[in-house]
């Protein structure tokens, strides 16, 4: 797969994950054109991805910093509407198995979001969670 197949497959992914709940709000939207734009994909190719993504199946990162990248982007997006749906994180955490990560840290940054929806989560908690599943 091409790094730009890469980009679109991940925002793909953003966008099931935006919809398991059976809407998307307009922040998650903005949120899937942001990360798309910042991953360097033309609005033309967004749209795309926004308009033919069940065309896509889920492709594993390949290194551990992106796959993280990823999960970040699934624990931030789920936020974006100020709600947690049960789909939501049922899909979060069938997609941190995929990438391979450990299934008691996505559980605890599940927790994480949850507890801070609709407050600023601090920038170190999700960071000092992380290093303790470290190796």
């Amino acid at each position: 797969m091409n790094p730009k197949e890469e980009r679109q497959n991940h925002l793909a992914m953003l966008v099931k994950l935006a919809t398991a709940n059976g809407d998307t709000h307009v922040n998650e939207l903005r949120m899937i054109h942001f990360i798309g734009t910042k991953m360097g994909l033309l609005p033309d190719d967004i749209e795309f991805v926004l308009q033919n993504h069940e065309q896509f199946e889920f492709k594993l990162a390949s290194s551990e910093q992106e796959r993280m990248n990823q999960l970040y982007h699934f624990l931030f997006l789920i936020r974006m509407d100020g709600k947690v749906s049960e789909n939501e994180t049922d899909m979060v955490r069938h997609l941190g198995f995929k990438l391979c990560i450990n299934p008691d840290l996505v559980e605890e940054l599940l927790q994480i979001v949850t507890r801070f929806m609709g407050e600023d989560l601090p920038d170190h908690l999700l960071t000092d969670t992380i290093k303790k599943y470290l190796n």
